[in-house]
């Protein structure tokens, strides 16, 4: 569920929505939201479409890998496809969340 919903707050540009889904990185690194907003602004990535498949969690419970397949494109008119990519998310209190990394990697594709 967390994953769908940050996929949505993706594609519908609800930056606040996606900000509130992710986790500092192992580091204990997190963007500030209005960061966050500003390189999701910066890069202008549209999430296109997005399926989810699978997904298994670990034997500790607290990491959940789950496949994503999805197209995405830049401002600039270029696309990407997001061939069946693991995800990694992480049990953050009682809820599902990815790191912040993981998301950024996502929508900045090299």
């Amino acid at each position: 569920r967390a994953m769908q919903m940050i996929l949505d707050g993706w594609q519908q540009r609800d930056e606040a929505e996606v900000y509130a889904l992710l986790c500092a990185d192992e580091d204990g690194q997190m963007l500030t939201l209005s960061a966050f907003e500003a390189k999701m602004q910066e890069a202008d990535v549209s999430l296109l479409t997005a399926e989810i498949s699978g997904g298994t969690i670990d034997a500790t419970g607290r990491t959940a890998t789950i496949v994503l397949d999805g197209a995405i494109r830049s401002s600039d008119g270029g696309e990407a496809r997001i061939i069946r990519e693991s995800v990694p998310l992480t049990l953050a209190g009682d809820n599902w969340a990815m790191r912040m990394s993981t998301f950024l990697s996502l929508v900045i594709r090299e």
